[in-house]
């Protein structure tokens, strides 16, 4: 089902900021494109390019996420007897390890709003919640993504939306206090890069790139035929609420290729 910002008339003030960040210029430095979107009927978007460097922003948005990691350790060192290898140690391990390719824990790590419970989703590791108080520890996939996968927490706490690369395009609704799968959103031909929830709990903004294409221009082809191929997308914006329903795409960016780096972030205002 298919329906078009039917959110606006209950809620006019609201607006999003998507923030997208791309590796541009000699050294690759992580520029930002800022959307600021208001939920409107039609929504309207506007386009500013912002010079916060993406080490500072990213740095302030994964604090809390740095604080319950260091939590979590502190508690599995404040055990009174070691811990035993499974699940929570093996994702431990892998985190840490993360470190060896250039990244910092946090990045692969993501705290409940109120504190109870830290997703760690490290590479090449399969993602689980871990309760930060009794340590228990939930598998939320059978095995690992070859994608990073885009988490995002509801303000209560009670669920947490993920989008592992393999499900083709669905996102997936966790309930933390029934320890399952409460509902799948989404569909086909789309790459969930970002989601993020409403502050009542009842709507999620999502960034995909959809249209996936080959390049084809003489270098693309070019590109192609030497093993590199350059795939392009374009990056929509689109929401959904709990029940199933979701809005039509809204247009951000065009031609987006798959060769650069790149970060998406959501955020409610």
């Amino acid at each position: 089902m298919c329906i078009l910002w039917p959110w606006q008339a209950a809620r006019g003030d609201e607006h999003l900021l998507a923030r997208l960040w791309f590796a541009d210029g000699p050294k690759f430095a992580m520029s930002e494109s800022r959307f600021s979107i208001d939920i409107g009927a039609p929504p309207h978007v506007a386009e500013d390019h912002p010079t916060t460097t993406y080490k500072l922003a990213n740095d302030q948005r994964k604090k809390p996420d740095l604080e319950a990691y260091g939590r979590l350790i502190a508690a599995v060192r404040n055990l009174k007897e070691p811990m035993r290898e499974g699940e929570l140690s093996t994702a431990l391990k892998a985190v840490d390890d993360s470190k060896s390719y250039g990244e910092q824990p946090e990045d692969r790590v993501l705290a409940s709003p109120d504190g109870s419970y830290v997703v760690l989703a490290p590479k090449f590791s399969r993602p689980v919640i871990v309760n930060a108080r009794t340590l228990d520890t939930v598998r939320l996939l059978d095995g690992s993504d070859p994608l990073d996968i885009p988490f995002a927490w509801s303000p209560d706490s009670r669920y947490l939306a993920f989008a592992p690369s393999e499900a083709g395009g669905q996102i997936f609704i966790y309930d933390v206090a029934q320890q399952k799968r409460s509902a799948t959103l989404g569909g086909p031909a789309r790459w969930i890069s970002a989601l993020a929830w409403s502050t009542d709990d009842e709507r999620l903004a999502s960034l995909e790139l959809v249209n996936r294409r080959l390049h084809k221009t003489p270098f693309g082809e070019l590109s192609a035929l030497s093993g590199h191929p350059d795939y392009r997308n374009d990056v929509v914006l689109r929401m959904y609420d709990i029940a199933g329903g979701a809005s039509a795409p809204l247009q951000l960016k065009l031609n987006v290729t798959e060769q650069m780096n790149f970060d998406f972030w959501i955020e409610w205002q």
